[in-house]
């Protein structure tokens, strides 16, 4: 799991590739999954302006971790940006 936050933060850091960072993110979480994957993913995408996918990111994490109240903040956050714009 560590190697994959570090090699996702290369591609997003380093390469400018935002993308290729969060499926590098979302395929280790399909091998393994644990919820600090799909939280990372969910804060690159919430950064970039796209509220529609970190959603989905945020919860898969809340179903790995249910009483987590930082992921249901992250939830609640994204499902806010969504409704402002929900065009992204």
């Amino acid at each position: 799991m560590p190697i994959a936050l570090r090699h996702a933060r290369l591609l997003d850091e380093d390469r400018h590739d935002l993308d290729g960072a969060v499926r590098a993110l979302e395929n280790a979480a399909a091998r393994f999954p644990d919820a600090r994957l799909y939280v990372r993913a969910g804060d690159l995408l919430m950064q970039a302006d796209r509220p529609s996918r970190p959603s989905s990111a945020f919860l898969k994490a809340g179903e790995l971790r249910p009483s987590d109240p930082a992921i249901a903040a992250r939830i609640e956050a994204a499902r806010a940006a969504y409704r402002r714009d929900p065009g992204q």
